[in-house]
């Protein structure tokens, strides 16, 4: 554990330090990152719901900038949550995370 997070002594002295134990990390780093997911799914939902409708009528009136401006949106999306990745607190903890989440799945 040390190797991984050297800015971390995992021990009762240090725990008090920090203020957080590594549990407290893992759990703020997934509540974070759990609410900037759901932002991101709404939003590609959303675009693909209204997709089809924009396309048609913006293709229909030959306005393409309209047309393309939706897979404008979806790049925005993933870009939000790469940004929300790198900000979320105890964000040392991702690795592990994301390991539990590939073993439990």
């Amino acid at each position: 554990m040390k190797a991984t997070f050297p800015h971390y002594q995992f021990s009762l002295v240090s725990h008090r330090k920090c203020g957080h134990t590594p549990r407290q990390l893992v759990d703020n780093y997934t509540e974070y990152m759990n609410l900037h997911k759901m932002k991101y799914e709404y939003g590609v939902l959303r675009t693909f719901v209204t997709t089809t409708l924009d396309l048609a009528e913006n293709l229909m009136g030959l306005r393409f900038k309209g047309a393309f401006d939706t897979f404008f949106t979806l790049r925005a999306n993933s870009l939000a949550l790469t940004d929300a990745e790198q900000k979320a607190p105890g964000r040392v903890v991702a690795y592990l995370v994301m390991a539990k989440e590939r073993l439990v799945n």
